[in-house]
């Protein structure tokens, strides 16, 4: 995709790959909480599905789907960075 360039000294790689480390750690925290919102927000709406009559069931399993196809494609992109 673009061109390499110079990592720089050893000191320079050894601190890219601990700022590398703690960005993944991050995201995996992060995707940790938003998994849970996920989940309850899926089950609220398949819930709220049962009250309202115009409400197709899919719904929420499409608003699920997207939340998980972009998780997976940010985890993707994340690490391909690094």
């Amino acid at each position: 995709m673009g061109y390499q360039t110079n990592a720089g000294d050893g000191d320079m790689v050894t601190l890219a790959g601990y700022i590398a480390d703690g960005a993944m750690a991050f995201l995996r925290a992060e995707w940790k909480v938003l998994s849970y919102f996920v989940v309850v927000a899926g089950l609220l709406l398949a819930w709220s599905g049962t009250t309202v009559v115009n409400f197709k069931p899919c719904y929420c399993h499409i608003i699920c789907m997207r939340c998980i196809s972009f998780g997976i494609c940010r985890l993707f992109g994340i690490a391909h960075c690094y």
